[in-house]
């Protein structure tokens, strides 16, 4: 039995398809976002929504009507193909995550929030399924809708027609281990807590994007692209 469920609230709306967790109103406690790519609005079935349930989850049972905020793509976009949080936009990156690794590999916040990453590999701003990702950046004073093409904080769109940029997505930390296990040896003291500790408040990290389709090296050969805050996810594009 699980401890909670969270359901879609009709046919083919394939809530579930990818999930991810994250501190995205900067409460302290996890919150939980369900995608649901093939989600329909008035006129279209492939729109796509993402659900946003805020932490701490006491309830055995939600339905994605209970969400407290849902992210809808545009026509087509199938938004919510692949979902990912973290420190990934550069406003106040260096004051919004402190803390130390958990097993999970996730960090620890404290006044700080997660930005939230969403793939729409049939996204056609670039050319037909070229794909995109959106970044909403996280905060507390979150509207309860979303509309992604209007409202995302940044956007990557796939480089050519039927690439499917953002079929995969993920929030890698661009922290080195050797940086932060530095040993000073100007007066022998082991400085290794210290870059421990400047590297948790940097929270540095990347938005690497999956497009299996692209056909840079052959055909359908596909591509990952490593997107750092301090370029293209840097404004919206």
């Amino acid at each position: 039995d699980s401890d909670a469920a969270f359901l879609g609230g009709v046919a083919n709306e394939t809530a579930g398809y990818d999930v991810a967790i994250g501190d995205v109103d900067g409460d302290g406690h996890r919150d939980v976002l369900v995608a649901a790519p093939s989600a329909e609005n008035e006129s279209d079935r492939s729109v796509g929504s993402v659900y946003l349930f805020y932490g701490p989850i006491e309830d055995a049972e939600l339905d994605v009507d209970d969400a407290d905020v849902t992210f809808t793509g545009a026509p087509g976009d199938a938004a919510g193909w692949s979902v990912a949080t973290g420190p990934l936009l550069d406003d106040n990156a260096s004051d919004r995550y402190a803390g130390d690794r958990t097993n999970s590999g996730h960090r620890d916040t404290v006044g700080g929030s997660h930005d939230i990453a969403i793939g729409a590999p049939s996204s056609d701003a670039g050319g037909a399924d070229s794909g995109a990702v959106y970044v909403v950046a996280g905060r507390e004073d979150l509207p309860s809708r979303v509309n992604l093409s209007t409202d995302a904080d940044a956007v990557f769109h796939g480089s050519d027609a039927s690439d499917r940029a953002g079929h995969s997505v993920a929030a890698v930390s661009t922290n080195r281990s050797d940086n932060r296990d530095r040993y000073d040896k100007r007066d022998g003291s082991d400085s290794r807590e210290k870059n421990r500790d400047r590297d948790a408040r940097d929270g540095r990290h990347a938005l690497l994007v999956g497009a299996p389709d692209n056909d840079s090296a052959a055909d359908d050969a596909g591509a990952a692209y490593l997107l750092t805050s301090e370029c293209a996810l840097a404004e919206e594009e």
